[in-house]
């Protein structure tokens, strides 16, 4: 908005911006710390004397993680979610796609800081074990919502989990929310670590280049490409739809190949080669 309208709009989002990295770099050691991503363990994982006494000094010095915190392809997206009338819905109930803001989905990224507003709750996510039965996160006043995104997933071997979410509309409060994103560099290929914290004796993805990731979820969601990708597309036992899988694969070594990773992300110029995540045999 321009300055007339609000004029320190500018200088307290950018500042906002900053804090939600700093907490973001902050989280983002933690969660390598309770996973004991030690480097000194991948290299001499049989020699017990190898590992230091305390786990918490070598996170910081993580190659990765430091260039995510340099390099970080983050974004802050503010939302405004207009009253909806489901009076004049084909649907009136709360639960139909019709109140829907947003559909149900996983954040793509590493991780999302989330400040929602206090007075609309309308974020929701599946109760535990079950597909349908949605439970509303009502926040706490003074607090952030932390979501881990898939980038997390695959870097965890599916120790921290991306949880599917959705948001819902009101049928009489406005509702504003200002979720910040932190991703990893485009340049990035996000793997899993081996630990004695995972969840899984081995790894269970496959390398994913976080630019081909991102181009991929960006098509499918703003453009008639027909294209869509998951962590499970990544999956070294296939997942559900082995052909997709490997069909992603190939694209994503030549969108590498091609140098696309470097470039500012353009449908037009793209879409052939993303097409081809779809069509490709």
């Amino acid at each position: 908005p321009p300055t007339s309208v609000l004029p320190e709009y500018r200088q307290v989002t950018v500042a906002y911006m900053q804090a939600c990295e700093t907490l973001s770099k902050r989280l983002a050691l933690l969660m390598a710390k309770g996973l004991h991503w030690l480097r000194r363990h991948e290299e001499r994982e049989d020699d017990a004397a190898a590992l230091p006494a305390d786990p918490s000094f070598v996170a910081e010095d993580d190659p990765f993680l430091l260039d995510m915190a340099a390099n970080h392809s983050s974004y802050l997206r503010t939302n405004y979610y207009p009253p909806h009338n489901t009076a004049s819905s084909p649907s009136s109930s709360s639960q139909s796609s019709s109140t829907l803001g947003i559909s149900p989905h996983k954040d793509a990224g590493f991780l999302t800081v989330l400040l929602q507003d206090d007075d609309c709750h309308s974020l929701q996510v599946p109760r535990h074990g079950t597909h349908g039965d949605w439970m509303t996160v009502s926040p706490i006043p003074g607090a952030l919502t932390i979501n881990t995104g898939d980038m997390a997933q695959i870097w965890s071997n599916d120790a921290y989990q991306a949880p599917l979410h959705r948001v819902l509309t009101s049928s009489s409060q406005r509702r504003y929310s200002a979720p910040f994103f932190y991703n990893p560099p485009y340049h990035t290929t996000i793997q899993p670590f081996m630990s004695t914290t995972t969840t899984a004796a081995r790894s269970m993805y496959h390398p994913v280049l976080w630019a081909y990731f991102r181009a991929v979820r960006f098509a499918g969601d703003w453009t008639n490409l027909g294209v869509e990708i998951q962590i499970e597309h990544f999956r070294k036992d296939l997942g559900d739809d082995p052909m997709a899988s490997r069909r992603h694969l190939r694209v994503q070594d030549l969108f590498q190949k091609q140098g696309m990773d470097t470039k500012p992300f353009d449908v037009e110029q793209y879409a052939a080669l993303l097409s081809m995540a779809e069509t490709q045999k």
